[in-house]
């Protein structure tokens, strides 16, 4: 018969404690699995919150996105467009002006409100549209002219409850389809157009303003000898 030396109950306890505990490669698989799988579900939701607050506040029209879109950049991008042309109201514009030259300028353009406004206090408020515009340059000495032009334009309404006036500023562009405007040599068909102008908004969506538009290619091209109009213009909303 061997004889064992016995251990105290003290002795055992540590033996038990420094004893590391097992467990299955099975139960760590299951166990790192629901992980990735949470973490995977978690990405997916906030994908697709994202997608729903971006595309919700690019789209003009109040449409709710409730399924994820499938190319979504470009879907948002088409539906933004489409909502922008069936929900908001198109405004026209007839201006009849003069050029720097001295001659005639007519001008047949559409407007496309922001919907949005900024710094709204007591005295009035930020706000915008999208123009776009064609004009015919009537010639005196050489040949007459015509232009399209597409411009974002920033407009500060001041208060009114029958008449508000405003001014408004933008840059956009303009192609011409010749270059030569009178004894004036464009340099390119591609030309900036800044305005600047004022004018009274009165009634439910009529303007009537009057407005100096630059047209030139920045140095892009010489000659740059530039070109402005002056001009009156009506909006009416449809």
């Amino acid at each position: 018969m061997i004889n064992r030396p016995f251990k105290n109950v003290g002795e055992a306890g540590k033996t038990r404690q420094k004893q590391p505990r097992k467990r299955s490669l099975g139960v760590l698989n299951e166990h790192d699995s629901l992980r990735f799988a949470l973490r995977a579900a978690l990405k997916r939701v906030s994908r697709k919150r994202l997608a729903e607050a971006v595309f919700n506040d690019v789209l003009p029209t109040q449409v709710v996105l409730k399924r994820p879109v499938k190319g979504f950049p470009l879907a948002a991008f088409t539906l933004a467009l489409v909502g922008l042309q069936h929900a908001h109201a198109m405004d026209v514009t007839l201006g009849v002006g003069q050029s720097s030259e001295s001659e005639m300028v007519y001008r047949l353009g559409l407007q496309w409100d922001f919907q949005r406004s900024w710094w709204e206090t007591s005295t009035g408020r930020l706000t915008g549209y999208w123009d776009t515009a064609y004009s015919y340059w009537q010639g005196d000495q050489t040949s007459s002219n015509h232009s399209l032009s597409l411009s974002p334009v920033f407009v500060y309404e001041f208060a009114g409850e029958r008449f508000r006036p405003y001014i408004e500023a933008g840059i956009g562009v303009a192609a011409f389809a010749d270059t030569e405007i009178e004894d004036r040599d464009l340099g390119s068909s591609f030309q900036f157009e800044d305005r600047l102008g004022l004018g009274v908004r009165f009634g439910a969506d009529q303007d009537l303003g009057l407005r100096v538009i630059h047209y030139s290619n920045a140095g892009l091209k010489n000659p740059n000898d530039g070109v402005e109009v002056y001009s009156l213009y009506y909006r009416m909303g449809f």
